[in-house]
């Protein structure tokens, strides 16, 4: 089966400074729009991974840039989520195993810290190599976007709170800050667990 041509990549209609979103129904808005911000800085982690994909399988780490791959892919599928997320009709769900992939990383996660040495100091990204160092730029791109999901929420919903959630914390963007959030965890312990040397931790005065 032929795979779809993508359309040309430039179109002209976003010349004036607005966008188009996903899903039947959909208005242009601004780019500096919050969904629109949320978007760029999801698109923004997704290069990060895939730089640090290509420095763990030059480093050897190919189960690492294996699973970055896949995280890849999941940030395509929460972003088409996000980008339809205002239309009128819901073409699609996108991103739906959000759920197990949570449960996924979580196991990574543990299953990496069995083979840590335990943190008892705060790390100084860039000390444990190249793919180590891309992988806490990896993470903290990570960081703003699940920011950036947050004021998303906030602003459908601003009478959300830390202690009143809102409504759609099972629904799609609630699944985008938990999946977020997950992979931040995750990124920071493979960036422990790929350093292929001994990694700078923070002693305050002592390290100035």
């Amino acid at each position: 089966m032929r795979a779809p041509r993508l359309p040309r990549i430039y179109t002209r209609t976003g010349d004036k400074g607005t966008t188009g979103l996903l899903g039947r129904g959909s208005k242009r808005v601004r780019k500096d729009d919050v969904l629109v911000e949320a978007l760029g800085a999801c698109d923004s982690c997704n290069a990060q991974l895939g730089l640090s994909r290509q420095h763990c399988l030059t480093e050897g780490q190919d189960a690492v840039a294996l699973e970055l791959m896949r995280c890849q892919v999941d940030m395509l599928d929460l972003g088409a989520e996000l980008a339809g997320s205002r239309a009128p009709e819901r073409d699609a769900v996108y991103f739906g195993r959000a759920g197990e992939r949570v449960v996924h990383l979580e196991t990574l996660i543990d299953q990496m810290q069995e083979t840590l040495e335990p943190l008892r100091h705060f790390i100084l990204p860039g000390g444990g190599g190249l793919a180590s160092a891309h992988l806490h730029v990896a993470r903290a791109s990570c960081r703003a976007a699940e920011r950036r999901v947050v004021a998303v929420n906030v602003a459908a919903d601003p009478g959300v709170t830390p202690l009143k959630p809102a409504p759609e914390t099972e629904d799609m963007r609630g699944r985008a800050i938990r999946y977020l959030n997950r992979l931040g965890d995750y990124l920071f312990v493979a960036a422990r667990l790929v350093a292929s040397q001994p990694e700078t931790l923070y002693r305050g005065e002592k390290d100035a």
